[in-house]
């Protein structure tokens, strides 16, 4: 961080690091990227936010909606990838409740 870099890179959020994850969103970056395992880009932001429930700590009062509005927020673009192929695009706009707003921006037939 004493560097100030540009982008900030955390691999694979499976667990605990969720919470590394949150806490490096909002500092003034210009971009984060990760990666997650997911069903498809809409289910990679709701698996975050799921694992963020799980994960966070004790005190906290994040609910699910909240947590998924939250990062709806701060990610701009979600890449889906299945067998190295990039199978759909995503730009996101919002999340309302369970919902997900979002545009496609690229789908792979």
């Amino acid at each position: 961080m004493r560097l100030t870099p540009d982008r900030l890179i955390l691999g694979e959020i499976r667990g605990r690091e969720i919470l590394t994850l949150a806490m490096m969103l909002n500092t003034g970056h210009q971009g984060v990227l990760t990666t997650v395992h997911a069903s498809n880009a809409v289910n990679a932001l709701q698996r975050l936010a799921m694992l963020f429930c799980l994960y966070q700590q004790d005190g906290s009062s994040f609910s699910y909606t909240s947590t998924l509005k939250f990062l709806s927020q701060q990610f701009h673009r979600v890449i889906f990838m299945e067998n190295k192929m990039i199978k759909e695009v995503i730009n996101i706009i919002g999340a309302d409740q369970d919902n997900v707003f979002y545009d496609t921006i690229y789908q792979w037939d």
